[in-house]
């Protein structure tokens, strides 16, 4: 190591006991040759944000220890690393952002890909692309077509701001980007059903992570689903996917009800000479009832 002074944590992660992880994370990157070829500025954002958001999860096993006058052991040390090299091979951090997340089960801690970590991700490949996920509910007003490589919807909630998130009947991503002088832009309608099923196969569906984040995970079965449709081919989203495979369990291929292809072969080039931006309407995002980290 260059210098041993990455190694000291800063003094909040040694008050908070945490501050083994740190160093552990440090060591972890001269030993293994995976994390190792990280560059060490981004090994150190990396770090940080990682430690940090496990410090939140211990904080909050403190809690609930001291509630029922009991004693929660910390995540073993091989769990962590792991969970430390799978937000480094899947890109997205562990961090404030929610673009990915942290739980624990039993003594085990997991690396969990957000809602938002796919959004972040599609944006990767295309930096250029705008992404709506909506949840539905009763009284909700949406349809869509979709020929010509474009896709259109029309949507008008019922109501403004939910947080029922129970009493869901759907869901629905709108995804496009500029590519080679072309639009391309797709509807991926869920409905109930699909959500049901990838509820009852979510390895989660007993923790704190259901019961506190549900808008949120409706969300990304939402996003997760349009991912598969839509990006199939493409490598970086691919492995996000197989990776996320290991949350589910018995995980069965179901075509959405009603789907209508886009045909991209029918997609046509467009003047952009004098492209507008279009007037959207922004998502009401459901923010997530802690800081982040979550049990089984």
């Amino acid at each position: 190591m260059e210098n041993n002074t990455q190694m000291i944590a800063p003094a909040d992660l040694v008050v908070n006991k945490v501050k083994d992880v740190y160093k552990d994370l440090w060591i972890l990157a001269e030993t293994d040759s995976f994390v190792g070829s990280f560059p060490r500025e981004l090994l150190k954002e990396y770090i940080l944000s990682f430690v940090y958001q496990y410090k939140h999860l211990r904080d909050a096993d403190d809690k609930r220890a001291a509630k029922k006058n009991t004693q929660i052991p910390p995540c073993t040390l091989g769990s962590i690393r792991e969970a430390f090299k799978a937000s480094l091979d899947i890109g997205i951090p562990v961090s404030e952002a929610k673009l990915a997340y942290l739980t624990r089960y039993g003594n085990e801690l997991s690396y969990h890909i957000g809602y938002r970590g796919y959004i972040h991700k599609i944006r990767q490949l295309h930096p250029n692309a705008y992404v709506e996920v909506h949840l539905l509910f009763d009284g909700d007003e949406f349809e869509y077509q979709s020929g010509g490589g474009i896709a259109s919807y029309h949507y008008k909630p019922a109501k403004s701001i939910r947080g029922d998130f129970e009493n869901v009947t759907g869901g629905f991503a709108y995804i496009s980007y500029f590519q080679n002088g072309r639009e391309y832009s797709y509807v991926t309608p869920v409905d109930k059903s699909e959500i049901e099923n990838a509820y009852n196969a979510s390895k989660m569906r007993e923790g704190a992570t259901w019961k506190l984040w549900m808008g949120e995970m409706k969300k990304k079965i939402v996003i997760r689903r349009a991912c598969k449709l839509d990006f199939i081919g493409e490598a970086p989203m691919e492995k996000i996917l197989r990776y996320d495979n290991k949350n589910f369990v018995d995980i069965i291929a179901r075509p959405t009800v009603n789907a209508k292809p886009v045909d991209y072969a029918e997609a046509m080039p467009l003047d952009l000479s004098n492209a507008t931006p279009k007037a959207i309407s922004a998502e009401i995002i459901d923010a997530p009832a802690d800081n982040g980290a979550a049990d089984e």
